[in-house]
């Protein structure tokens, strides 16, 4: 009695039957993968979803800030008028605050100061 040949001879095709076999066996392990996760969602899709965060506890008095959005926003409102307004800095100097952009565009017509020019 002759036995089957596990592999082709040298010149031959390869044998069609592990090949098959083997495709046959992925496309399974492909179905059974899809319908687990299938399953999952059906499962999960009932479970009750988390719960949000919980507060976060008020800290004992005192309070240094009460209600830090605000204070936030009354800081940025503060600095842009800072950046937009003008004011003195130094009086005696001659040291005025001016708006960013008029800033730039005196310091372009000006141009910049070299290292043998005095500030």
């Amino acid at each position: 009695m002759k036995r089957a040949r596990a592999t082709p001879p040298r010149g031959e095709d390869a044998l069609a039957r592990p090949i098959l076999l083997a495709g046959l066996g992925l496309f399974a392990g492909l179905l059974l993968s899809a319908g687990l996760v299938a399953a999952m969602f059906g499962i999960f899709q009932h479970v009750r979803p988390v719960a949000e965060a919980p507060p976060q506890p008020v800290p004992p008095p005192p309070r240094l800030q009460a209600d830090p959005a605000a204070d936030r926003f009354a800081a940025e409102a503060r600095m842009q008028a800072g950046l937009q307004g003008t004011a003195w800095v130094d009086r005696a100097a001659g040291r005025v605050r001016i708006p960013i952009e008029e800033a730039m565009r005196l310091q372009a017509q000006r141009g910049w100061a070299g290292p043998e020019d005095p500030p």
